[in-house]
């Protein structure tokens, strides 16, 4: 396994029944029609016991992601068969309401630590950079607000990821604009949040300019890159 070849171990949390991304967070079917209080509980509960079986097995996580590109939040939505959303869940994590949002991280936060104070917490957005039809600044500027919120409500992390794809997050046409959107963002995220490690949480195709840059960052605040799907063609 990945342990035995001396490899470190990122455990991505969907806390889905369905892959969860951006246009798609689709709360479990056995968790719907719960209150906040009790989704928090429920969440918190799965955490731990997941943590539990991978630890026993010898399979310790060395970080641990709370959700997956939570840029509008997470447990939004109610989803049918096929993994759809079909409507809005009426009790949910949006981030335009971080009292909501920052209970269910907070749950799965204090789940890691009470099982593993030493295993690092991570969040992940995806806006690594802008796309050309997007208002310059803008992705930067949500993926600073939502650190800062993150961290106005107590939620305990200690890296932050970003979503990297040329396609999504860049120019398709101009890997040159591409770097150095990206670029900006790091850089600056780094400034403003010093005590925050940094990852590329998913990239592609730009493989060699995302990992430069990360490992490049200063006070080797750039902990490395995740190219999601590996043994797929890449996204770009």
């Amino acid at each position: 396994g990945i342990k035995a070849a001396g490899m470190a171990f990122l455990l991505d949390f969907h806390y889905s029944d369905n892959w969860a991304d951006p246009g798609k967070q689709c709360v479990p079917v056995a968790w719907q029609g719960m209150s906040l209080p009790q989704m928090a509980s429920a969440l918190a509960d799965y955490t731990k016991d997941a943590l539990s079986q991978l630890i026993a097995a010898g399979a310790r996580p060395d970080i641990v992601q709370l959700g997956n590109e939570i840029t509008p939040g997470m447990l939004l939505h109610v989803c049918n068969a096929a993994g759809q959303p079909s409507g809005s869940s009426p009790v949910n994590g949006s981030s335009g309401n971080w009292n909501d949002l920052a209970t269910l991280l907070k749950a799965g936060a204090g789940a890691v630590r009470a099982i593993d104070p030493g295993i690092a917490i991570m969040l992940h957005i995806d806006r690594c950079g802008d796309k050309p039809s997007e208002q310059a600044g803008s992705a930067l500027q949500l993926s600073s607000d939502f650190i800062a919120q993150a961290l106005a409500h107590g939620v305990d992390f200690d890296v932050f990821g970003e979503s990297c794809y040329q396609r999504y997050q860049g120019d398709a046409n101009d890997p040159a604009k591409t770097a150095a959107g990206w670029q900006t963002t790091f850089e600056t995220l780094h400034a403003r949040s010093p005590q925050l490690k940094l990852v590329a949480a998913e990239y592609g195709p730009m493989e060699r300019e995302i990992n430069d840059l990360l490992y490049g960052l200063p006070d080797r605040a750039g902990l490395g890159t995740f190219n999601w799907e590996p043994t797929h063609q890449t996204d770009g």
